[in-house]
């Protein structure tokens, strides 16, 4: 893989738009990767959903980032988490990387999204 100057890899692409301007008015975090982000997002702007729902895209699952995802869950502390993937349940990074990783940052439920 080759970068450009003054590039670099990211491990995970925090949100960046409106519902990061009020943490605390978001009421769902999607952490999901891949090509799926563009997908998420599309839906949440037609639904005019940008101040409620955070999209979080992880590009690196292992080593898992978690430093960075447990910046992401207590920037929106009030926040339902979620992560979706267009595999199923138990052939996608959601099984193998995420659930037992976000429970040992938050004891909070994690929700599923096909």
């Amino acid at each position: 893989m080759f970068f450009f100057l003054g590039t670099s890899f990211k491990r995970i692409y925090p949100e960046e738009g409106v519902a990061s301007e009020n943490p605390a008015e978001v009421k769902k975090i999607v952490f999901c990767s891949g090509k799926t982000y563009y997908d998420l997002y599309n839906e949440r702007k037609n639904n005019k959903l940008d101040s409620q729902i955070a999209i979080v895209r992880i590009e690196q699952l292992c080593p898992f980032p978690f430093d960075l995802i447990r910046e992401e869950l207590e920037k929106y502390k009030n926040a339902k988490v979620c992560f979706a993937q267009e595999e199923h349940k138990n052939m996608g990074p959601v099984s193998l990387f995420f659930v037992g990783r976000i429970y040992l940052l938050k004891s909070n439920c994690l929700v599923y999204i096909l």
